[in-house]
């Protein structure tokens, strides 16, 4: 074998141990790269199910504040009936007309 030869075997080798040894590093970040993709994946489905739960929570919530401020509404316009209604009874008083308090006084015994 000449010595031409024996360097374009050599070179060959060495162009192929090169190219198995990029070959085998690809393999080894795509196996890491899998990994990491399962464990993002089992990471993304906990956290799904943590939002859904928190979602659901958040839902009792907010159904929980409609429902007081639906009482609060109720409750502020009960107040304010009530006192128009003592309005009238003290106007009724201080005008001194007898008919007048009588009137608005039944209607504020209705309205208790």
């Amino acid at each position: 074998m000449g010595t031409l030869t024996r360097a374009r075997l050599k070179h060959a080798l060495t162009a192929r141990r090169r190219s198995v040894e990029a070959a085998r590093r690809r393999d080894e970040e795509l196996a890491r790269r899998r990994v990491e993709v399962a464990r993002l994946r089992k990471r993304v489905g906990r956290l799904s199910t943590r939002v859904r739960k928190l979602e659901r929570a958040l839902d009792r919530r907010v159904s929980e504040l409609e429902d007081g401020l639906q009482e609060q509404r109720a409750l502020g316009y009960r107040v304010a009936s009530l006192a128009d209604l003592v309005a009238e009874v003290i106007a009724a008083s201080a005008s001194g007309d007898r008919a007048e308090l009588e009137a608005a006084l039944d209607k504020y015994a209705r309205e208790i």
